[in-house]
């Protein structure tokens, strides 16, 4: 007995079960979320720093008595060197990471789980941590990330001055009054972040925003829990001519003008660049005794 046989093409979805999965999320996550710029070109040795905190000596101003005199004249009045001993606390930053044994026994063998947890875990903790010490390498060292530009009570939700790649779901977050001072500053107690809306700079967040005579308000300062005060010196508080930080490393700026950053700011108005405003740039440094 004749048999026909028909036949079709087999798509997708008829061989789906046979299909691996290509994971590219650990890609999408470097690129997206995890390049470190800044560590990634600075230097560090941890050899050169231990105990409760680095010292250094700030050269400040050079021997300002050289002059020219004639024959028999009287010499220039003697000068001297000007610096400071600046002290340096140290900032100490940490990852915790915790594992149930009913995890680590599911994880203990590649039949098991694509990847042990503890080393999963581990090595992306470091991955993590990286990232927030570099977020925090740009601030200016009172562990500020932005300031609230606007609060709404009813929503939970807080409008900020600017956006910072820590603000992301699963964070805690705090705000106080003033970048330093006593727990009096508090204005908002730790608080998650559940949404978060990068283009209207909008963070809503999983409990009250007013409880008891803590509110939030406009101009606070927005911290990660617990960081306030403890965040080390960045770019920010460095490259400053005393606007963002007057008193740099226990050194006042208005006394001492020379650890003002040089700024070249045309009033705020854009403007290309020239050589011209390079030579000024080098000419300034020099004036300092600095090498450009």
């Amino acid at each position: 007995m004749p048999t026909d046989y028909i036949t079709s093409a087999a798509t997708k979805t008829a061989i789906e079960a046979i299909l691996k999965e290509k994971w590219v999320t650990e890609e999408i996550q470097r690129q997206y979320a995890r390049d470190r710029v800044l560590l990634a070109i600075l230097e560090k040795d941890s050899r050169q720093v231990d105990g409760l905190e680095s010292v250094f000596t700030m050269r400040l101003e050079p021997n300002s008595s050289t002059g020219a005199r004639g024959e028999m004249q009287d010499l220039p009045d003697a000068g001297r060197q000007t610096t400071k001993k600046c002290r340096i606390p140290l900032s100490y930053w940490y990852t915790v990471c915790a594992f149930s044994g009913q995890a680590i026994k599911a994880s203990n063998n590649s039949a098991t789980a694509i990847a042990k947890i503890i080393a999963d875990e581990m090595q992306n903790a470091v991955e993590d941590h990286k990232r927030v010490e570099n977020a925090y390498l740009y601030g200016d060292g009172s562990g500020a990330l932005a300031q609230v530009e606007d609060v709404d009570t009813t929503n939970k939700k807080i409008k900020v001055t600017l956006w910072n790649n820590l603000f992301t779901p699963g964070r805690y977050i705090e705000t106080a009054s003033t970048k330093a001072g006593t727990d009096a500053s508090i204005t908002m107690n730790a608080n998650r972040i559940v949404d978060v809306d990068r283009a209207t700079r909008m963070l809503t967040l999983a409990s009250p925003l007013v409880v008891g005579t803590l509110t939030p308000d406009d101009d606070d300062y927005v911290f990660l829990k617990g960081t306030r005060g403890n965040a080390n010196m960045g770019l920010m508080g460095i490259c400053d001519d005393g606007g963002i930080v007057s008193t740099f490393q226990g050194l006042s700026r208005t006394d001492y003008p020379q650890i003002k950053a040089k700024v070249f700011d045309n009033g705020k108005t854009g403007r290309n660049i020239s050589e011209s405003i390079h030579m000024g740039v080098v000419a300034r440094m020099r004036e300092d005794g600095a090498t450009p």
